[in-house]
């Protein structure tokens, strides 16, 4: 594969086909429009032409059990790939710049003998989503998504081999320190099945890549929460 293909329904999809026939550890497809984009949750990812649109299989070594690590190692190869533009993470994996949304991360998983990751990565290079068509403002990097493809794709891998190799210390440390979020800051979450929206204090990330919070007196673990909004205390 490693390849860029002109459209494409999702580059997870390709990279998943290819991960089903044995594709190695790093096998890479990139797509300059998808025509089904996705994101966490099952939304749809606006990806029109002028975005980055990557995909990388990624194969875990035989033990590895840190599997919940492998969505903050892609965000922090990508922020570091692209470090001197001051790219921040908000929990799990989206990527912000200027307190905007850059771009976000879908890694999708076998649930077989045989594991594999394929980790989809969408940036907003040339363009962003206009203000009608995401719930919060968006923002861009205004370059070529052929400059920064390969910085971004070495830049996953980088990450990811250290987290297989060394497990999740590094990437924890990476990962607060390019956080949007701060102990102590106020958040929202929402609870992807209910919707219910709650506040509470960010504490910590945990060893097990969750959120810590407290909330009403009590301390909760985020795992597959989506934060909403962050305020300085």
């Amino acid at each position: 594969m490693n390849e860029v293909v002109e459209s494409c329904t999702s580059t997870n999809d390709l990279a998943r086909q290819a991960a089903e026939k044995g594709a190695p550890h790093g096998t890479w497809i990139s797509a300059r429009e998808q025509t089904a984009g996705r994101g966490r949750h099952g939304r749809s990812w606006l990806s029109e032409k002028g975005g980055l649109y990557l995909s990388v299989v990624l194969i875990p070594p035989s033990g590895f059990s840190n599997l919940q690590w492998i969505p903050l190692a892609v965000a922090v190869g990508a922020a570091r790939a692209l470090q001197d533009l001051r790219i921040q993470i908000k929990w799990p994996n989206d990527l912000w710049i200027s307190g905007r949304k850059l771009g976000g991360i879908l890694c999708e998983g076998s649930s077989g003998a045989k594991r594999w990751v394929v980790a989809g990565i969408g940036i907003n290079c040339e363009n962003s989503p206009t203000a009608d068509l995401v719930s919060r403002p968006a923002e861009k990097l205004n370059c070529s998504p052929d400059s920064i493809r390969e910085k971004v794709r070495d830049g996953i891998l980088d990450q990811v081999n250290e987290l297989f190799q060394t497990g999740p210390g590094s990437t924890q440390s990476a990962f607060e320190r390019l956080s949007v979020i701060r102990p102590g800051q106020s958040i929202t979450w929402i609870e992807p099945k209910s919707q219910h929206q709650t506040s509470g204090t960010w504490v910590r990330l945990l060893e097990t890549a969750e959120l810590e919070v407290q909330t009403s007196g009590k301390t909760l673990r985020l795992s597959n929460e989506e934060i909403i909004s962050v305020r300085a205390n």
